[in-house]
This record gives structure tokens, sequence and C-alpha cells, in this order.
């Protein structure tokens, strides 16, 4: 569809794909076919969503800082959790889930901090070894190392479950403004 836009997506196990769009959570069929499965709540701006082990999605909010529970139907949306941000700040925010039944939010507000939330809705912070400025597309590698873009040193980061900091790979100085990253299903 011409007028579809999103920050994220994901696929859920039905083989749809879901699209964070600011707005509203929308459901998109692989022939095209687009509805909306949940309206954000006033004041909110959705900008990444994940499916959890019980067909629900998990959606990160960059205006009111928050992380929230829509059911599978759309029927239900519920915060789960407030993360400490800074007020009128719009941070990036993206999740992935941790291969152990939690979600990960990478943030950046006022510099990147990565938190494990359970889904109950219970936080820790995971300190990284190194500061980084503006981060996005945080995916979880086979190895269950969380690895994520750096915008502004154009760098392709990893972080162990701990916190400790690698740089993967440098981009090119000024080609890195769109990047992002995708996971390989066969390599993981």
């Amino acid at each position: 569809s011409s007028d579809l836009a999103g920050n994220d997506l994901t696929k859920d196990r039905a083989g749809n794909y879901i699209v964070a769009a600011v707005g509203s959570l929308l459901r998109v069929t692989p022939s095209g076919v687009v509805s909306t499965i949940a309206k954000a709540p006033k004041g909110s701006q959705w900008m990444s969503v994940i499916e959890d082990a019980a067909d629900a999605f998990i959606v990160a909010d960059n205006m009111q800082h928050a992380v929230w529970l829509v059911s599978a139907d759309g029927l239900s949306v519920a915060r789960i959790w407030n993360y400490p941000a800074q007020d009128g700040n719009l941070d990036c925010a993206t999740l992935a889930l941790d291969g152990q039944g939690n979600y990960l939010l990478l943030e950046n507000s006022p510099g990147v901090r990565l938190f494990r939330i359970t889904p109950a809705g219970d936080a820790t912070p995971i300190p990284l070894s190194r500061p980084a400025r503006f981060n996005s597309h945080l995916i979880v590698d086979a190895q269950g190392n969380y690895v994520f873009m750096e915008y502004h040193a154009g760098e392709l980061l990893r972080v162990a479950p701990a916190g400790e900091v690698t740089i993967l790979g440098k981009m090119i100085p000024r080609l890195y403004n769109m990047a992002g990253l995708a996971q390989d299903p066969e390599t993981g």
C-alpha cells in the first residue's frame, strides 16, 4: 500500500508483518492486506515492535518513554514499564527478545542505554562498557550477544549479556546515516 508508513516492523508467527506505525500497530498480510491491530494511547509514538512467546506484541514508545504490551487481537493495550528519560526528548528506542523470554530495550536518552525487561515489567539496566551516542536496530545474534548500530561513530557494536562492548566493524563515513541491521536466517 502506498500510504503505509512506520518506523519498525517484525514478522509474526502467522507470517504477517507487524508495523509500528507511530500512532498505531498495523498488520500486513503477505498478500498486502493492511489492518489496524491497536491505536497508540494519546501522547504516544510507537517506534519499535516485537512479538513475544505468548503471541502478544511489545511496543517501545519514545514520547511516553514506555514499553507497552498489546494483545494479539489488539483489545488490550497495557503499559508494562516506563524507562527513565529526559522530558521532551524523542529518543531512538528499539526492542529485541533476549532468547530467555525477556525483552531488551535499547534507547538513547541522553546516551545509549540497554535494559532487560521481564514480561512482568521488572527492568534491569545492562551497563555498557563504553559509551555510545545514538543507536538503531537491535538484534540478538546466534551466540546470545546484542548487536546494534551506533550512528554517530558509524560502528557496528556487539554487546555481551554482561555489557562488554566490542566493535565489529566501521561504516564508511557519511554513509551510515541510513544503515540498518537484519539477521541472516541461515547463520543467525
